[in-house]
């Protein structure tokens, strides 16, 4: 009998179906995935990880929100800029006080940033500084979104405007020993970026290029040493400079009209 009832369990657990991994571990599949360089393989992960559910108990419903927006992230590098949007709003109605708005409103903004809708991109970056002067790390968060905006600045031509951000975040008290070395890690980058702007303001891609290719650096050795998972913001970076140098390089070869 305890051997029937032994085979039986044994049974019974071959053909359990499988337990839903911890949406922590989907998280950190995910950003391994990304930190390779293989956003593909990520985005598809990140979509199975929402199709089956978060598994875990604990804080479940914010894993998804945490899913969601590096399913935005990893779909903006795939050019899906309506899927990014369509993810980012998922944060946002949320509402959630873990994976606040303010986020959503920002990775909404660079999705719109990289669709060159200038507008909307404005409109979301300055909801996401509103929202993110309330509550936990309020420092941390504006500032964050400042660095970001700059980015997304530097991606529309908005020179002046990335500059003005980027002082302020450079500048500014993020108020946050918590997040001490992600702080490092972006005032650097954001200096390198800095170094950047007169050059681009002149239209010197060579020289400029050197600064930014230095802010991607930076952050691509945090991603992939686990310090940093903004792996996002170079990729738009590196696009961007080859959309300037063929933007460039087309105007060079356009034929001179005779006046």
């Amino acid at each position: 009998m305890r051997r029937s009832l032994g085979t039986t369990a044994l049974v019974g657990l071959s053909w359990a179906p499988p337990a839903r991994a911890d949406w922590t571990d989907d998280v950190t599949t995910i950003r391994k995935f990304a930190a390779r360089g293989n956003f593909l393989a990520a985005e598809e992960f990140a979509t199975q990880s929402l199709n089956r559910g978060p598994g875990g108990f604990l804080f479940a419903g914010t894993g998804t929100l945490i899913i969601h927006h590096w399913r935005a992230r990893l779909r903006l590098l795939g050019g899906d800029t309506q899927g990014a949007i369509a993810d980012s709003d998922k944060i946002i109605q949320a509402d959630s006080s873990f994976m606040s708005p303010d986020a959503g409103y920002a990775q909404r903004a660079m999705a719109k940033a990289v669709a060159r809708d200038a507008s909307g991109c404005e409109a979301d970056f300055a909801r996401a500084i509103e929202l993110g002067r309330s509550g936990s790390m309020s420092r941390f968060r504006v500032y964050s979104a400042m660095g970001e905006r700059a980015v997304a600045r530097l991606l529309l031509n908005d020179f002046a405007g990335a500059l003005k951000d980027l002082n302020e975040a450079i500048d500014g008290d993020h108020d946050t020993r918590m997040m001490a070395t992600q702080v490092a890690i972006k005032k650097t980058a954001w200096t390198h970026l800095r170094q950047a702007i007169p050059f681009l303001e002149t239209g010197d891609l060579v020289q400029a290029t050197v600064p930014i290719r230095a802010a991607v650096d930076v952050l691509l050795k945090a991603a992939a040493e686990h310090l940093g998972s903004d792996f996002l913001t170079p990729q738009l970076l590196l696009m961007q400079i080859e959309l300037w140098l063929a933007e460039r390089q087309a105007t060079q070869a356009a034929p001179v009209t005779a006046p």
